[in-house]
């Protein structure tokens, strides 16, 4: 029941908010574990039904070799202008067997969706995300399937370094703030310990209120919020508009009277939503609001970044 209840939430999101800030959201309904094909051959017709394999095709500069993407594969903006294969949750198969792809591309989650191309003909490639470390991986992944292993390692070697610069830079704070991250207003959703953005609160210093919670990304009551009274609180793009923050419940947290509360851009501006070259972006983002006497050296860090990667604008 739980689990139906749970596959419910998220239907009913993706119905009245495509595309969310978080691409995962909506493969958190489901328990299927997968991993990237062990043996990959060339690929040369790629369809992609996640935003973050998309972006990091584009980051590769292997997007030739991409023909088709997902309604929610809006960046780069090129992306957006591909043809449309299918949602994060389902596939035109009439549009799929007209345009003859080798290879389509999958997160973590979305492994019921990718089981129903195993009789077409058509190579399939899980990519994990759930966790910052799996970019890298991601990359090397994609460097093999579209024969650029050389600028995947250089920039999965980046990844690895920055991740770990930052890392050495952030183990120098003497508190980490308690941070609520809240993915939906209504319902109110958050990340758990199992969602990459648990990693994220940890990387960029903060400690994450409800890292006590296994789903990636659970409901969550106002009462309990109200209880835990978090430090910091970052909302959704949608906030503004939805949410009477100066008016009960939300003025009663203290991060909210004390404008310890952060709302983050649009979707197609947020960088913490995917996990690809663009959440070096975030990292800093979220760096400077919880550490802001960081801020000289979070500079360095994203200048030297931005220099060495160059990352899709």
């Amino acid at each position: 029941m739980a689990r139906n209840r749970r596959q419910l939430t998220v239907a009913l999101i993706l119905s009245i908010a495509q595309p969310l800030t978080v691409e995962l959201l909506a493969a958190c309904a489901q328990d299927i574990k997968s991993k990237a094909t062990a043996k990959l051959y060339e690929a040369h017709r790629i369809v992609s039904l996640a935003p973050s394999n998309t972006e990091l095709l584009f980051s590769l500069g292997a997007q030739e070799r991409l023909i088709g993407v997902s309604t929610t594969c809006n960046y780069p903006p090129p992306a957006g202008k591909l043809e449309k294969v299918g949602s994060f949750t389902s596939i035109n198969f009439e549009r799929l067997a007209r345009m003859k792809p080798d290879t389509a591309l999958f997160v973590t989650g979305q492994g019921a969706l990718a089981s129903r191309l195993k009789d077409k003909q058509v190579q399939i490639v899980i990519l994990p995300n759930d966790n910052l470390s799996k970019i890298a991986g991601n990359l090397r992944t994609l460097g093999e399937l579209t024969g650029r292993t050389a600028q995947a390692n250089t920039l999965a070697q980046s990844c690895e370094r920055s991740l770990s610069e930052l890392s050495k830079l952030i183990s120098s704070v003497k508190h980490r703030p308690r941070v609520f991250y809240c993915i939906w207003t209504e319902p109110l959703l958050t990340v758990g310990n199992n969602s990459f953005i648990n990693g994220i609160i940890t990387s960029t210093g903060g400690k994450n209120t409800t890292d006590n919670l296994d789903a990636a990304y659970p409901r969550y009551s106002m009462e309990r919020l109200l209880l835990t009274q978090p430090e910091v609180v970052i909302l959704p793009s949608n906030a503004q508009k939805r949410l009477a923050l100066s008016k009960p419940p939300w003025c009663s947290l203290q991060a909210i009277r004390n404008k310890h509360f952060y709302i983050l851009p649009e979707t197609v501006e947020d960088r913490l939503s995917r996990p690809t070259l663009g959440i070096f972006e975030g990292l800093y983002w979220l760096s400077l609001r919880l550490h802001p006497e960081l801020k000289p050296k979070l500079d360095t860090w994203i200048e030297k970044w931005r220099t060495t990667v160059r990352p899709q604008a």
